[in-house]
């Protein structure tokens, strides 16, 4: 018994030990975190104006023969709460769409986190008629846009831009990450206005592009703070 005892007395000062570190930090196992979706959908008689804007996380955007506009929002956080703050706001006068999601206002853990930590997120999934003007941002994620024509403005502070379709208008902004359009119908018109920090794989680094399209009616901006910009005829 005496063994027994004197064994079992650094295993429990280990333990007492472990137990007093461990009080102040967060011990998190779960790799994939929580996540929530909520979709909403729009009818539109004409052209559709949507404005998209999330604070972080991708934005996909897809057509279709329908008029209306769906948005499916997949929030993902460590917990609950975190997801609770996540908020949508979405508005509609006639055919114009105005959708915003907000994130926490702060994340206050308390401590040194052990384990996986997962940023709070919200991913926007769009479906819009083929024929859209649309405004897109994200504070951080990639965005994808698929055969839509229309008025175009595509902006992300970090993250890759990727097009395809026949816009009338199309303006790209990437503050960190690679810019990708393809397009039937470009010309070689090119007027190089100001320096960024990426680079065009076509011609020379450091560079913003304005090109004009087709018949000559329509204008592409592009433009990357870091990364690289190509573009397929």
């Amino acid at each position: 018994m005496r063994l027994t005892v004197h064994r079992s007395l650094p295993v429990a000062a280990a333990f007492l030990l472990a137990s007093t570190v461990l009080a102040g930090c967060e011990v998190n196992l779960n790799t994939e975190g929580l996540s929530a979706r909520e979709t909403k959908t729009f009818k539109v008689a004409g052209l559709p104006e949507i404005d998209l804007d999330t604070f972080d996380g991708a934005i996909e955007i897809h057509s279709w023969d329908k008029p209306e506009v769906e948005v499916e929002i997949e929030k993902r956080a460590m917990d609950q709460s975190l997801i609770d703050q996540i908020k949508v706001e979405a508005t509609q006068q006639g055919d114009k769409i105005v959708l915003k999601v907000t994130g926490p206002s702060r994340t206050d853990f308390g401590g040194v986190t052990i384990g996986v930590h997962i940023s709070p997120t919200a991913r926007l999934r769009v479906v819009v008629p083929r024929a859209s003007n649309i405004v897109a941002r994200s504070g951080d994620g990639s965005i994808r846009l698929d055969k839509v024509s229309g008025k175009l403005d595509l902006e992300t502070d970090d993250g890759s831009i990727g097009f395809e379709g026949k816009p009338s208008f199309l303006r790209l902004k990437t503050g960190d990450g690679s810019v990708r359009s393809s397009h039937p119908m470009l010309d070689d018109e090119r007027d190089e206005r100001r320096s960024g920090e990426g680079g065009d794989d076509r011609r020379e680094r450091r560079r913003v592009m304005r090109t004009k399209m087709g018949d000559g009616g329509k204008t592409l901006r592009v433009r990357t703070g870091d990364g690289t910009i190509r573009i397929d005829r």
